[in-house]
């Protein structure tokens, strides 16, 4: 049998990638039952009361990513939440007090303050958690502050907790663009004012 640095192929199988597999199967599970959950969900709400009511996208969104993250992370779900709903108040109120030309940049600053206080104040378990999660959240609520500082988005809280929240995303990345977050949603939309 090959051997590679004293390991044979078998060894490499069984020690890493069998062992790796195993560790990362159930989180592939929780994320695809709580997007197809999403998915089945807004379906049901289509087909019943048409195209008529995004937010009931943004709360199902934001429902099966709060399910996949506890899951996930289990009672330290709590900590991604109130970070969501903090840095989304932060954005809000910089929108409000009208510094718009910094928007991204406040956000920024704001997102590492808040990153450090979380080390500083959980356990290194507890935060070792929740930093993927927080991580994701925080660089999609930058790239969104960025967007409303160039005036391609508007503020829009629910639906900013629905896309930071989305289940597909949430756990394991990647991050995906607000615009992409709802596409099947906007087409239908535009198909409705016309």
């Amino acid at each position: 049998s090959m051997i590679i640095d004293d390991e044979t192929i078998k060894e490499v199988y069984q020690g890493c990638i069998k062992s790796s597999t195993k560790q990362v199967l159930p989180y592939i599970g929780i994320l695809l039952g709580c997007g197809l959950l999403q998915r089945l969900l807004w379906e049901l709400v289509k087909r019943t009361w048409g195209y008529r009511y995004q937010g009931v996208y943004h709360v199902t969104s934001l429902i099966c990513g709060l399910l996949s993250l506890w899951f996930y992370v289990g009672l330290n779900s709590i900590y991604v939440f109130v970070h969501v709903i903090n840095l989304c108040v932060f954005l809000w109120l910089i929108i409000r007090i009208g510094v718009m030309r910094n928007t991204g940049v406040w956000l920024c600053v704001y997102t590492i303050v808040c990153q450090l206080i979380f080390e500083c104040l959980l356990t290194t378990e507890h935060y070792e958690n929740i930093r993927g999660p927080q991580m994701v959240v925080s660089m999609k609520l930058i790239s969104l502050a960025f967007d409303i500082q160039n005036s391609k988005e508007k503020y829009q809280f629910l639906a900013f907790i629905g896309y930071l929240l989305c289940p597909s995303s949430l756990i394991l990345g990647p991050w995906v663009a607000f615009k992409d977050y709802k596409p099947v949603l906007n087409v239908k939309l535009r198909k409705l004012q016309q």
